[in-house]
């Protein structure tokens, strides 16, 4: 109607109804498209209570404040949805019925569909805003609570660290005083010795623990939290983790959030990869490195086949593992190109799979 009236007929002088409610009707679907880009809207995720979010990071018991802001923000959204349903209404009763009638008729109809158009294009815009606010909300919460968890994490790995350090200088010192308890030749007081170091110990050293002491030269607290968490969880999979980290890493080029989903990505990927392969135990190397002003993220893993397209790693929704997988890389590709001063290369062939993300 709003094309018909407005556009056709004002703009265009075409008086003919036939023809300006044809064109009308042709330019439903155009213009549906052209609105949702306009106002920056996806259908599928604009009513807030039909969203599902991660229950853990956010619920009503654990955190009341930040539960009492969305549902805040959910109530003034419900409010727009019913005023402009009620919008609707009135307007398909005026349509149908009251301009039919002589009071309705006395009214100028252009004028009421330039008012109803403006009013609900007004009432969509902000349906829209307040979602985007409650999205807001919810990714700085799910952040500060992501970022809170590894740092906690991050520093009990540094306890555990620190402990190690000082269970091996106390045990070359233990080592020291047995010495002369070993000359006397006295078996059972050497057992009985030694027991007593284990028991008191009570540490049980493990291969991949030596990988996790190497991201001591890594001071960025996210970064080092979740490689230390990829390291683990390659363990409970039998996947050996590789690191090399020879400087310090004191500093990251992109946002905290951004790095800790880039290397979680890639490390996740490499896992998976890395457990489909027979034979002896899969490796994932992972190197930090420093070259020039720029910086290097390495990755490489083991894989199945002996190559890969390279030009459909990063397309939504390719996956060598089946349907409904493959989003990683391709959010890892997305994030990236948040940051002009990012570049990454990738190599796919002779059964290995390497990622080299450089930072400039």
């Amino acid at each position: 109607m709003f094309i018909s009236i407005f556009i056709v007929e004002h703009i265009f002088k075409i008086q003919d109804n036939n023809i300006g409610g044809l064109t009308g009707d042709l330019c439903v679907i155009p213009s549906y498209f052209i609105l949702l880009k306009c106002l920056a809207i996806n259908p599928k995720q604009l009513i807030i209570a039909d969203q599902e979010w991660e229950s853990d990071f956010l619920n009503s018991e654990d955190n009341p404040k930040e539960f009492k802001v969305e549902r805040d923000i959910e109530q003034e959204q419900n409010k727009l949805i019913i005023f402009s349903a009620i919008l609707m209404v009135l307007f398909y009763l005026y349509n149908n019925f009251v301009r039919l009638t002589e009071f309705g008729s006395r009214f100028n109809f252009s004028y009421v569909v330039f008012v109803y158009v403006f009013l609900f294009l007004m009432m969509l815009h902000l349906i829209n805003v307040k979602y985007k606010e409650w999205e807001n909300h919810k990714l700085l919460s799910y952040k500060d609570r992501l970022l809170s968890g590894l740092s906690t994490y991050t520093q009990e790995v540094d306890k555990s660290y620190q402990s190690v350090r000082m269970f091996r200088h106390d045990f070359t010192n233990i080592l020291v005083s047995m010495r002369e308890t070993i000359e006397t030749q006295k078996i059972e007081a050497v057992r009985k010795t030694y027991g007593e170091i284990l028991e008191r110990s009570s540490i049980i050293l493990e291969e991949n623990r030596k990988e996790v002491a190497k991201l001591a030269n890594i001071k960025v607290l996210e970064l080092k939290s979740v490689i230390s968490a990829k390291i683990l969880q390659a363990e409970i999979r039998d996947v050996a983790v590789e690191l090399e980290i020879p400087e310090t890493i004191d500093n990251i080029r992109v946002e905290k959030l951004d790095i800790v989903r880039i290397i979680g990505i890639t490390l996740d990927n490499a896992i998976d990869a890395a457990v489909e392969t027979e034979g002896d135990k899969a490796v994932v190397k992972v190197a930090i490195f420093n070259k020039g002003l720029a910086r290097y993220y390495v990755v490489e893993n083991d894989m199945v086949q002996e190559k890969l397209p390279t030009h459909l790693i990063f397309e939504e929704g390719y996956s060598t593992k089946g349907p409904h997988r493959g989003y990683g890389l391709a959010n890892l590709d997305a994030i990236i190109s948040n940051y002009p001063r990012v570049s990454y290369r990738i190599q796919a062939k002779n059964y290995k799979f390497r990622i080299e993300l450089e930072m400039s």
